[in-house]
């Protein structure tokens, strides 16, 4: 498994259609493996500020949509996260994986 890249995004080979489909893990070593149901696409999780860009493109016409999506999380040293997909990237999503700690900023 050396090829393999950790901070990994899990998800069913099922695409749509069944609830199977949004059941998702976010894996950060090699322990995580074990918490995973395969088959399964692992994908490398990239954090993007909890914004999602959904594009769609139908006949010359372009949609983009913009939906709440993970936080930024750290790489390393947390245990598997399990979640629905549907819980976090729908426009009135609200999770503890989509809310976004504001640092404060002080001005001497």
């Amino acid at each position: 498994m050396d090829s393999f890249i950790f901070f990994s995004v899990c998800k069913p080979i099922v695409a749509h259609g069944k609830k199977e489909s949004h059941q998702m893990s976010i894996i950060f070593d090699d322990y995580g493996l074990t918490d995973i149901q395969p088959p399964c696409v692992a994908q490398s999780f990239i954090n993007h500020n909890a914004v999602l860009y959904k594009v769609f493109i139908i006949g010359d016409q372009q949609f983009i949509v913009e939906r709440p999506s993970i936080k930024n999380l750290l790489p390393r040293g947390q245990a598997t996260i399990h979640f629905d997909s549907n819980d976090v990237s729908k426009p009135n999503s609200s999770s503890f994986l989509t809310e976004v700690r504001m640092r404060r900023k002080f001005n001497y």
